[in-house]
């Protein structure tokens, strides 16, 4: 690949695998250029007009600025350089199919030449790897920032609601923002719980040490078109994720080993309790997540999709 064009903050361990296929990818290939967002995209088209661009769209711009609560004319602008991008680049890459169902319905467009490819930053590690111990116990985790996209909110009301009915039920959040957690897990009244700061080459470790983790969202359009890394970064090390099914990407995940979760909290509570009553077999578990990896996750077959697309 001729050129990379990011911003400073684009390459973080949550994307630097992703990253990483796709250069590899174009290794060979001289005439192509990689951008992540439109606005790069749009300085590397004029820089470059005969190359050949590759945009990953990782996330839907404008309505994450308008989640943020930027102006008018800021998510105006973010809309040209959208559509801009979608209708020029060579090669889109788009996390979801809900992403590229959106972009159909928003511009009534239908782009070709492109990939769908979740987001994800982690290999499933080697079942004797796995800490199997934690799935006698009710053991929950998050891992992520205190952001409000996070739902933090809702995520601990739905684990009190979890605990009222299974007293023996822990949470560990690991975080940046101690502060922050702590002050909302006494505001929830949240008991039998952990808050800690891991060091990045720690936190897989740490994660696997629990039974269940959360990836709880509203039902945004930015929430509906994701594939949060959180999930493939638990199901690498064992932990079931429980996730809100208005992540449109759970509709692709087919095992009885994946809990999806209801947006009215007390019907989630429900389910993660009547989950929690399954006995499982780890060994069930890891050939079950084998497959998803194997099937959503596969970092050749991502390639490959890539490296046929560059060179037709």
């Amino acid at each position: 690949m001729d050129k990379f064009y990011r911003n400073k903050a684009d390459i973080n361990p949550a994307t630097k695998e992703y990253i990483e296929a796709i250069l590899e990818a174009g290794r060979n290939n001289t005439n192509s250029i990689l951008t992540i967002e439109a606005l790069a995209f749009l300085f590397a088209k004029v820089k470059n007009f005969k190359k050949k661009h590759i945009v990953w769209f990782q996330g839907i711009r404008p309505e994450e600025a308008r989640m943020i609560g930027s102006n008018f004319v800021t998510c105006l602008i973010w809309n040209i350089l959208e559509y801009f991008a979608l209708k020029t680049a060579d090669i889109k890459i788009f996390v979801s199919q809900s992403m590229l169902d959106h972009y159909k319905k928003k511009y009534n467009i239908s782009p070709n030449n492109y990939i769908i490819q979740a987001c994800f930053n982690k290999n499933i590690l080697n079942f004797d790897k796995w800490n199997i111990s934690k799935y006698s116990t009710p053991s929950f985790v998050y891992a992520g920032s205190m952001s409000k996209w996070q739902c933090i909110d809702d995520m601990l009301a739905l684990f009190i609601r979890i605990q009222k009915n299974m007293p023996n039920a822990s949470l560990a959040i690991f975080t940046a923002d101690i502060a922050t957690a702590h002050k909302k897990l006494e505001a929830y009244g949240v008991e039998n719980a952990l808050v800690s700061s891991v060091p990045l080459e720690e936190i897989d470790y740490e994660i696997s040490k629990y039974k269940y983790g959360f990836v709880v969202r509203d039902d945004s359009i930015v929430n509906i078109v994701s594939t949060p890394t959180k999930i493939n970064s638990y199901l690498s090390v064992g932990t079931i994720p429980i996730v809100s099914k208005s992540i449109g990407f759970t509709n692709d995940i087919h095992t009885e080993y994946f809990l999806k979760i209801s947006s009215d909290l007390d019907e989630a509570a429900s389910e993660v309790l009547l989950f929690n009553e399954k006995i499982l077999d780890a060994r069930d578990l890891y050939k079950a997540y084998s497959a998803l990896f194997s099937e959503l996750y596969s970092i050749e077959n991502f390639k490959k999709k890539i490296t046929d697309l560059i060179n037709s």
